[in-house]
């Protein structure tokens, strides 16, 4: 017995529950994520000739240690993470970046919001997600990362830093794609528990092929302006892909050969060959997070 899902996509279900394999519900056949690929490069980059950047690389290890740091430093402090975002900055390059926070309820404003720690307290890095620039000031108090709970470029980041590079993607890349998409999507965001999810399915499959890790590209992805994508039609979005050591452009898509089911993100657009990915060939690519906006406000 079979569950079909997507054309290239195909999961055998008891073979499945023999090898007690539990597959994240986020992850995508490779013919949509090669989509979402292909849709950012026409709708953002085919006409301008910088903000070229297609993917950022995270280290395997230091994403993995990240959320077991994050975890029990916001246990020790008795602070309940509500979700983890991946949230869009740009550099003072203007080109894309990307970094992580973990988010909490805020009772007082009633929204989930990003955070860092400081000077023993929590430094909320923003609002809400239709706030063109975040209204944190006094940067003289946030420059440390002795107690930061941001992940960048594989490293700590100050609350600071983050808050400057959120800012200065407004500048950069929401306001002048504006005309096209009045509100594109600031930071994509899974409850807790999912990315982490994720990482131990990569884990398992890993062990199981035989395959060494070496990090995870986040790729920029856009999806369809279509009623199918409804209120998130042609706002950006992200897949994960994991890396093997060597390249840091390729990532593989699929378990079964990983040199060779590749995906590399130097490319304009991607057309890889279909194939039929079973359960021994489980698909690597990860998505289905919320983003914001929209809505307007991150409720």
């Amino acid at each position: 017995m079979k569950k079909e899902m997507d054309c290239d996509y195909v999961i055998a279900v008891p073979e499945l529950k023999k090898r007690q394999v539990q597959i994240p519900s986020k992850i995508i056949p490779l013919n949509k994520a090669t989509t979402y690929y292909n849709n950012f490069y026409q709708t953002r980059l085919a006409n301008y000739t910088q903000n070229s950047l297609r993917a950022v690389w995270f280290d395997y290890k230091a994403l993995k240690d990240y959320f077991i740091y994050v975890t029990n430093f916001c246990s020790d402090k008795q602070i309940k993470i509500s979700r983890f975002a991946f949230l869009l900055g740009a550099n003072k390059n203007n080109q894309r970046t990307i970094f992580i926070a973990p988010v909490t309820y805020d009772e007082q404003l009633d929204l989930h919001r990003a955070f860092s720690f400081d000077n023993n307290k929590i430094t909320y890095l923003h609002r809400f997600a239709g706030e063109p620039y975040s209204t944190v000031k006094d940067f003289d108090k946030l420059q440390s990362v002795d107690q930061s709970l941001i992940l960048h470029n594989s490293h700590s980041i100050s609350s600071a830093e983050a808050i400057t590079l959120y800012n200065n993607y407004h500048d950069a890349i929401t306001a002048p794609f504006s005309a096209i998409v009045e509100l594109d999507t600031r930071f994509v965001y899974y409850e807790v528990g999912e990315f982490e999810e994720y990482l131990s399915f990569l884990d398992d499959q890993a062990a199981l092929n035989n395959i060494s890790l070496s990090g995870i590209n986040v790729v920029f992805a856009a999806h369809q302006n279509n009623e199918d994508a409804g209120i998130y039609a042609n706002h950006l979005t992200l897949f994960f892909a994991p890396t093997l050591k060597g390249n840091r452009n390729c990532s593989f898509f699929s378990f079964d050969k990983p040199n060779e089911n590749i995906l590399d993100f130097s490319k304009n657009t991607l057309n890889p060959q279909p194939i039929k990915i079973l359960s021994s060939q489980l698909s690597t690519l990860f998505n289905f997070g919320q983003g914001g906006p929209p809505p307007k406000h991150w409720d």
